[in-house]
């Protein structure tokens, strides 16, 4: 092509000898361009080729630009597809504006960039960086599908995301088998779909749901709460937690070498010792057995206040209804030693046992909430009851008291054995210095009256019946016919004394004198309500 513009002819160089030396670097860049390579083929015509200061540069007949190169930077612009089909070395950068095909393998050892930093692929360790906002950063896609169909690897951009969209999606056969996963109220990954095998350790700082199969063959770690709302279930029932109850089961041995600290102190178990400290409380449905001593430093309730040992001073209460409330023996409630009955209805008195000190007295008393209550000891049908039988026992049986005076009363035949001695019977001797005596009833319990007759003919006159009656009920004993007590009379004066009876006792005989230092015996028996007998027997002379 010639500088007049005819197509054909050689290509001529019209540049003066002295700009050639100057432009040498503008003239090895062309020599490389047109005799360098092998083929350039430029795929539109153009009008002339002109060599400036500094570049090279085809143009078509309407001034367009097709080809060109800067001689400063060595750069190559090309409006149109060009070939080259030998080795070319371009020291400056490459613009290209339309489609290019390279049709072997190309060496891109520096690295990719494109737009600065969207794709960017590092020369020497090999690192790419994709920087998109693009619907689907990442799409790997089987020959024939798409992004929703047939077998795909996704990675999706922000925008593609929307309120509940995946972060990664993978498809086989459109059936998704993995994705990453937010929702609107987690920005964070919110679910896995499908199976996850993980064989490292697996860190989780956040919540995590797992709606699918999980399977670590690793170490499983996590820093926050876990929560298994659907319980727990290892190998079938080696180890089960239920879902609503929190009932735990382990079929195996359970192994704490570290102890266990339940709240801080709440429920402790002592790492070498084994030592548990259970700071609320413990219930107990089933059965319990215990080896070893069990210390109850506490005090035992059971059933609130059924049995109770207080901790403090362990008194001991037991509550019940039945006949066989304690029962101490060797074969515990069948033939025991001792039996409490508390099944008497409205149950409100029983016995108190008071202990002594080494040489006091141990007190058997009967109490109640009532002013009265008094105290049987039987024994079983033909038993009999003995006190103060011991062999060793050489202590005396005291029955009443000193204040009281009430005494002993016997139902039955009265036997007394007093061994070498006869019996010893404690009376009250009421002593009458006058001419004329009433004999009081209270005299007459007292076993003896004495009269010191004098002046002349006296008289002694027994107390009433009804008198009578109510001393013997002050005694304690309510009177019945047939009751009977006995009284010695003694006239120690020198005057015969005439024994008179007043209403409600009768004399037998009718009449009765004692003389001058004799005695009688006036024995009392009862016939009725505030009725007596008093029958006279009457001694020899004193002397």
């Amino acid at each position: 092509m010639t500088n007049d513009g005819r197509e054909g002819d050689l290509l001529s160089l019209p540049v003066q000898e002295d700009k050639m030396r100057r432009y040498r670097p503008i003239t090895a860049i062309m020599l490389i361009l047109l005799f360098g390579l092998t083929v350039v083929a430029i795929a539109t015509k153009v009008s002339s080729l002109t060599v400036m200061p500094g570049n090279i540069e085809a143009k078509t007949a309407a001034g367009a630009s097709k080809f060109k190169v800067t001689g400063t930077t060595g750069d190559m612009a090309g409006a149109r597809d060009f070939a080259l089909t030998r080795n070319c070395t371009i020291g400056g950068t490459l613009t290209v504006t339309g489609v290019t095909t390279l049709a072997s393998a190309i060496d891109l050892d520096a690295g990719i960039t494109v737009d600065t930093n969207h794709f960017v692929v590092h020369g020497t360790t090999g690192i790419s960086s994709v920087k998109s906002t693009a619907t689907d950063t990442y799409n790997f896609l089987s020959n024939g599908d798409s992004i929703t169909t047939g077998d795909c690897f996704r990675i999706c951009g922000t925008s593609a995301m929307g309120t509940d969209g995946y972060w990664i999606r993978v498809l086989d056969d459109d059936t998704e088998v993995f994705s990453l996963k937010r929702t609107a109220q987690n920005t964070s990954l919110a679910a896995i779909t499908g199976a996850l095998t993980v064989s490292t350790t697996l860190a989780v700082t956040g919540t995590s749901t797992l709606t699918g199969n999980t399977a670590v063959t690793g170490t499983l770690t996590t820093t926050g709460a876990t929560v298994l709302n659907g319980g727990l279930t290892m190998d079938t029932n080696k180890f089960t937690v239920a879902n609503t109850s929190g009932d735990t089961l382990i079929a195996g041995s359970l192994a704490a070498n570290g102890g266990i600290a339940c709240d801080t102190n709440a429920f402790t178990v002592a790492d070498i010792t084994g030592d548990t400290l259970i700071a609320g409380t413990l219930t107990l449905t089933g059965a319990q057995t215990s080896t070893g001593l069990a210390n109850l430093n506490g005090g035992i309730a059971v059933d609130t206040d059924g049995f109770t040992v207080n901790g403090t001073n362990w008194a001991t209460a037991i509550k019940s209804v039945q006949a066989t409330a304690l029962c101490v023996g060797a074969g515990g409630s069948t033939d025991p030693v001792l039996t409490v009955d508390a099944s008497t209805g409205s149950q409100k008195s029983g016995m108190k046992i008071t202990g002594g000190t080494t040489t006091g007295t141990t007190a058997l008393q009967a109490i109640s909430n009532g002013a009265t209550v008094g105290v049987t000891i039987d024994g079983k049908a033909a038993g009999t009851v003995g006190i103060n039988t011991a062999a060793a026992t050489a202590g005396q049986v005291t029955i009443g008291n000193t204040t009281a005076l009430l005494g002993l009363r016997v139902n039955g035949p009265l036997f007394v054995k007093g061994g070498t001695s006869t019996p010893i019977v404690k009376m009250t001797v009421s002593a009458h210095d006058t001419q004329t005596a009433t004999l009081l009833a209270a005299e007459l319990l007292g076993g003896i009256c004495s009269q010191n007759s004098k002046t002349g003919a006296s008289t002694a006159t027994l107390d009433t019946g009804a008198n009578i009656t109510t001393a013997v009920t002050a005694l304690g004993v309510t009177t019945a016919t047939g009751d009977s007590f006995t009284c010695t009379y003694a006239n120690i004066g020198n005057q015969t004394v005439t024994i008179t009876a007043a209403s409600g006792a009768t004399l037998v005989p009718t009449t009765a004198t004692v003389a001058t230092l004799r005695n009688a015996i006036l024995t009392f028996v009862c016939t009725g309500a505030n009725t007596w007998v008093c029958y006279v027997t009457i001694s020899g002379a004193n002397t």
